[in-house]
């Protein structure tokens, strides 16, 4: 009995698996990991498709040097030449792969060495970098003569501002040209001015990635109407958006950060400052040692604190006043900076 149950369910699941089996193994003369060639394609036809495939690759980079190689070689190539570029770029290679072949990163294996059509897609890579990299060599050496030009120092140049009746020359930290005399490796990458490039504009870079100029403290203009002073701040601080002060400071990319276009730009920032006052620290003392006015002392109003202290806290009222101003922000620090952020 034994026997008999054993082998009927031996044959069972043979009889299951079957019939996955033949079709596993009809489904492999389907799909296959290799190009399906065609046969009886017409070389216009050829032409057009392998023109679209070009321009329709996997990543980016492929798209703008198979598809430019495409367009101005593909309307002279002959049919025997057309079917060796249909298995350079459908063949058995990766996007990656043929884009470190193309751009000389990697060593292509020797089928690629030996393809005629391969070897003119790399001379086409190298005519187009050096092309690109001449172009940011001119207009690196075209900022450079203009500000010899203009005779002035390109760590500052002075940019007169009118308020009412009274010109003030505000002098701006760093100018828009190259901050260094000499050029490393560094230095050029930033002249990418392709916008189908993959580089992100150096303008739209995180503040991790820069360096900005610290807004300038500008003297404050009697009579006349105040406008903004690109470097400068009138008045700091403000406890709403609205009432902020915004004003230009001048960013540099750091060193080795790869973007797309100048890498020193200006920036609209708030004229905003911080002194290392904690409004979480400042209301515990404000709590616990109010009566003493060491809330008054921290916050730099020294004349009201020492009042405050012969007092002692006005004899509770002022403490608790000094508390209620600082939950609703009514007392803030005497040098018209903001609290320190938490993060």
């Amino acid at each position: 009995m034994y026997r008999l149950v054993t082998f009927s369910s031996i044959a069972i699941r043979s009889c299951a698996m079957r019939p996955h089996s033949r079709m596993l193994a009809g489904l492999g003369r389907f799909y296959s990991s290799t190009a399906v060639e065609r046969t009886g394609e017409e070389t216009e036809a050829l032409r057009a498709r392998l023109l679209y495939q070009s321009k329709k690759r996997g990543i980016l980079e492929n798209d703008i040097i198979i598809g430019g190689f495409a367009e101005e070689a593909l309307s002279g190539m002959s049919r025997e030449e057309l079917l060796e570029y249909d298995s350079v770029i459908n063949g058995e290679h990766m996007e990656w792969d043929l884009f470190y072949f193309m751009s000389g990163k990697k060593e292509p294996p020797k089928e690629l060495q030996e393809s005629a059509v391969f070897r003119r897609i790399r001379d086409y890579v190298k005519q187009k970098s050096m092309a690109i990299i001449d172009w940011r060599w001119l207009l690196v050496c075209s900022l450079n003569c203009f500000a010899i030009v203009l005779c002035a120092n390109p760590v500052s140049i002075p940019k007169p501002q009118k308020h009412g009746n009274i010109v003030i020359a505000a002098v701006v930290s760093t100018s828009l040209l190259p901050d260094e005399d000499g050029l490393n490796e560094c230095d050029a990458e930033g002249f990418d001015l392709n916008p189908a490039g993959p580089l992100v504009p150096c303008s739209f870079l995180d503040e991790r990635w820069v360096e900005c100029d610290d807004p300038v403290d500008m003297p404050p203009v009697q009579g006349g109407n105040i406008t903004k002073v690109d470097g400068g701040c009138f008045k700091f601080g403000g406890s709403h958006y609205e009432t902020v002060e915004r004003t230009n400071v001048t960013c540099r990319v750091l060193p080795c950060i790869e973007c797309r276009g100048v890498r020193t730009f200006l920036k609209e920032v708030p004229c905003i400052k911080y002194t290392g006052h904690y409004f979480l620290s400042t209301l515990l003392y404000s709590i616990f040692l109010g009566m003493l006015a060491v809330d008054r002392f921290c916050l730099g109003y020294s004349a009201i604190a020492v009042g405050k202290l012969m007092t002692l806290g006005g004899l509770g009222l002022w403490w608790i006043v000094d508390i209620v101003l600082l939950i609703t922000g009514g007392l803030t620090p005497a040098d018209g900076s903001n609290w320190m952020p938490y993060y």
